[in-house]
């Protein structure tokens, strides 16, 4: 079994020129990669010294040693960036947008001249278009009406699919799933078998 500290970018810090070690104490150290910054000016994490997945594998001396540090990193972005605000915040594996698998708080600085500010790390995640339950208790209802492939509808106003220059709902999740949808609203009601109205065209 490999060891993960030789395939880990942020144990391996001297094998990338762009990755700087700004602030540091004996425990976790705070990183910057402009390369690796895009629209973020200014942002960085910090990191535990030694190799840690995510934030729950972190020692609870690693985790005083990560606030401590953070203190003295809004002071130094202060200082260089005079930012307007911050987030501040740990990705945890693949599918809550972890890449680097070594524990990394992220420290971003936020301006008011950003196109999205006042919109924080949580904004495109509690858009209508991430709710994948009220998709899956459909496909559920489909799949046990036992239809065929061709020609299924899903009633528009189910699922919020009212056309918009946002692109909202849930179009794009019915549409890999081979579903259309019928622009016909009615009063909203609870998900109920009835709340979904399925057409099978016949040849």
């Amino acid at each position: 079994m490999s060891n993960p500290r030789n395939d880990c970018d942020f144990c391996r810090l001297d094998a990338n020129a762009d990755q700087r070690v700004i602030l540091r104490n004996d425990r976790v150290l705070f990183l910057q990669n402009e390369k690796a910054q895009g629209a973020l000016l200014g942002s960085g994490v910090i990191i535990p010294a030694r190799h840690a997945e995510t934030v729950f594998d972190l020692t609870p001396e690693e985790v005083d040693a990560t606030f401590v540090l953070l203190k003295h990193v809004k002071s130094w972005m202060d200082e260089h960036y005079h930012p307007d605000g911050y987030n501040v915040g740990w990705n945890c594996w693949t599918v809550g947008g972890q890449i680097t698998m070594h524990a990394h708080m992220h420290v971003m600085p936020r301006f008011r001249q950003e196109p999205y500010a006042g919109r924080g790390i949580r904004y495109w995640l509690k858009q209508p278009a991430n709710r994948w339950w009220s998709c899956l208790v459909a496909l559920l209802f489909l799949c046990a009406q036992g239809l065929s492939q061709a020609g299924r509808y899903v009633r528009a106003d189910f699922c919020d699919l009212t056309p918009s220059a946002s692109g909202t709902g849930y179009a794009s999740t019915f549409a890999r799933a081979g579903f259309r949808t019928v622009a016909r609203r009615v009063p909203p009601r609870p998900i109920m078998r009835h709340d979904l109205e399925m057409v099978n065209l016949r040849g």
